[in-house]
């Protein structure tokens, strides 16, 4: 693939609605149905300053960017070669299904300025988060994701070039995980530059001699930028084990170089570095070039430590990454619930290090949540308005002004609003927006499905149901009742084509409410016939018993309302005829109590017995006799 085919496949769709926040559409792959894709839009709000141009972004649903702008003005052939270089590398990551480098989410173009939005390591870089000198167990695990990382650039041809501490940031502390960052001077060492010894391009302490101009040679060769970062990669090693530079004055550097000063090894001996540590640091710091090994992870093979999980100093296993406090903040900073004016305050500019975020947490809204003005106006839009077919530019305008549809207020978000009596549209934009599908009311545990039912509006609620549906909505999910939306379609419908839609989406027929009802057993108890006979229909089962012990026998035959067509089902389909209540009633002695002949012989006919213990529950001592002189004259009619 051609390099411009290359960088063009990492471009986003993003909008820039202000200074601080930006729209990104995406369409995304349905992971249940590869062949189809549903739009998603995320609002992303500048969080913090890193350094001039390097900001943080934060989306309502918690997800971190790392976000650095350039002018075009000032567009520079390094700035383009590090989307290059990030393209290539994160492209070979994912082909290898690797992780050594920061990811690059992608790039956009907004005014004069081109964005590239990079992933956001929570712990920082590796100077911040190890404040200390590291055991000789981490400090090899981490030279041995270095390692490679740089086999795979420099067999790619490209030198990064600024390897130093703040370039290697941690993703997981323990065990450690770096990735390698900042590609802005790297340099396709294939082309062979001519400029890497003059331009003094590097980080002070961490530079080459040649990069310095200190190396007196004629020749130019690919490998001296190569070499480049294999001395930086043991001005690091030895950073890590000390927390001192070797070379950080530039005249002890230059004479180091030419043999007039020795190597700085009395603070490898202070920390106690092992030989094989020493060693394996002094020929990457090798004076000349063509000295320093190649990049490989057989550099490290002979380099033994003992206790791999002890930290010689163990500051960093007591370190904890706090959370930042986003919510919070925002709070603290608009002051009350609702707002009278929306308000656009920065939350500061603290450093990254200092802040660092849980990669797997997202906002939870809890009832009660403070709100920010535009929140509380999408909010009270969608619930004073009561529509199907309203547009959606007031909605989408909201929600671009960063209004969360997550929120509970009142017990409820937008997207219960939209769902109880709002239109599918509404719905549609929310879920782009990234509302939670499955986000639930106060104290009513209800989600969008089960607000869809309010109105028993059918057309309406399958036109819901589909959308919802597509965005994995649980179908299953139950009240504080323990009705699942099926329950409550049994008894809002007229009609049983609800049922069936739920049904063919793949809702449960066994979940029992708090009453231990089944959506079987609670269209029988409604005297939905045609709903029961649909249950039955799909493999519901006959056998189930509510809290008492009951079962749709028992309730068909002690109702006036249900036909013997039913119980006819009921039986065709193997329920037990002889199965006994907690009170030790059969459905027999349901219809000899009901007086129903109809009922007691199709009972009979089907293997119900009439000679059964008596009743556990005798305080009707009548109620009692005339169920035994029933039973008996039954015994002698059918036996």
């Amino acid at each position: 693939m051609k390099d411009e085919e290359l960088v063009k496949t990492f471009e986003l769709n993003v909008i820039v609605l202000s200074a601080h926040r930006n729209r990104e559409i995406k369409l995304q792959p349905d992971p249940q149905n590869p062949d189809k894709q549903t739009k998603q839009v995320t609002i992303w709000n500048r969080t913090l300053e890193f350094k001039e141009g390097v900001h943080l972004y934060e989306s309502a649903k918690g997800g971190l960017r790392v976000v650095k702008s350039i002018s075009k003005d000032k567009l520079s052939k390094s700035n383009i070669s590090e989307l290059d270089v990030l393209g290539q590398v994160s492209r070979i990551m994912e082909l290898q299904k690797k992780s050594l480098f920061v990811q690059l989410h992608g790039w956009y173009t907004a005014d004069n300025y081109v964005y590239l939005a990079m992933e956001y390591c929570v712990f920082g870089d590796i100077k911040k988060c190890f404040p200390h000198p590291l055991s000789e167990a981490k400090s090899r695990s981490i030279c041995e994701q270095l390692l490679e990382g740089l086999v795979l650039l420099h067999d790619m041809g490209i030198a990064h070039r600024d390897i130093k501490p703040e370039n290697v940031l941690v993703v997981q502390k323990d065990p450690v995980r770096i990735k390698l960052a900042d590609f802005d001077i790297s340099k396709w060492a294939a082309k062979g530059q001519t400029e890497l010894r003059t331009e003094g391009r590097g980080t002070r302490g961490y530079m080459a001699p040649e990069a310095w101009g200190l190396v007196d040679d004629t020749q130019e060769y690919s490998t001296y930028t190569n070499a480049v970062d294999m001395w930086s990669l043991g001005c690091l090693l030895y950073f890590l084990l000390t927390k001192e530079e070797p070379f950080l004055e530039y005249s002890f550097l230059g004479d180091y170089t030419k043999g007039f000063a020795s190597f700085p090894i009395s603070p490898l001996i202070d920390h106690a570095v092992s030989d094989q540590a020493q060693h394996i640091i002094i020929s990457l710091l090798a004076p000349l070039p063509e000295d320093r090994p190649k990049a490989s992870v057989d550099l490290i093979t002979n380099w033994t430590v003992f206790g791999e999980n002890d930290d010689v100093h163990n500051y960093s296993s007591t370190y904890e990454a706090p959370e930042i406090a986003t919510s919070s903040v925002i709070r603290a900073a608009e002051g009350s619930s609702v707002p009278n004016a929306p308000l656009h305050t920065s939350r500061g500019q603290a450093a990254p290090g200092d802040r660092p975020r849980n990669p797997n947490y997202r906002a939870q809204p809890k009832i009660g949540e403070e709100m920010s003005f535009y929140s509380y106006e999408l909010w009270h839009v969608l619930k004073s308005t009561k529509t199907k077919s309203a547009s959606t530019e007031q909605v989408v305008s909201i929600l671009d002004q960063n209004g969360n549809p997550n929120v509970l207020h009142e017990g409820y978000n937008a997207l219960h609003f939209a769902a109880e009596h709002g239109s599918v549209e509404w719905i549609k934009v929310l879920l782009e927006y990234g509302a939670n599908v499955n986000s639930v009311t106060e104290p009513r545990h209800e989600n969008a499905l089960h607000l869809a039912t309010w109105q028993s509006d059918l057309d309406d609620f399958l036109r819901k149901l589909q959308i919802l549906q597509q965005s994995h909505i649980d179908l299953n999910a139950q009240n504080n009742d323990g009705d699942t939306v099926l329950h409550l379609a049994i008894r809002r419908f007229g009609s049983v084509k609800a049922i069936e839609a739920l049904l063919d989406a793949g809702a449960s027929t066994e979940r029992k409410d708090t009453k231990g009802r089944t959506p079987l057993w609670y269209a029988v108890f409604l005297k939905q016939e045609e709903k029961a006979l649909k249950l039955l229909e799909r493999g519901a089962d006959v056998n189930c018993q509510n809290e008492t012990g009951r079962t749709l026998l028992h309730l068909a035959v002690a109702s006036n309302r249900i036909s013997s067509q039913l119980i006819q089902h009921l039986i065709s389909a193997n329920i037990d005829v002889n199965r006994i209540d907690h009170n030790g009633n059969t459905p027999l002695f349901d219809a000899v109590k009901l007086g129903d002949r109809n009922k007691i012989r199709l009972l009979r006919s089907h293997g119900a017995k009439c000679n059964l213990n008596e009743p556990t529950d005798q305080r009707n001592s009548a109620h009692f006799n005339i169920w035994q002189s029933v039973s008996n004259a039954l015994s002698s009619v059918f036996d």
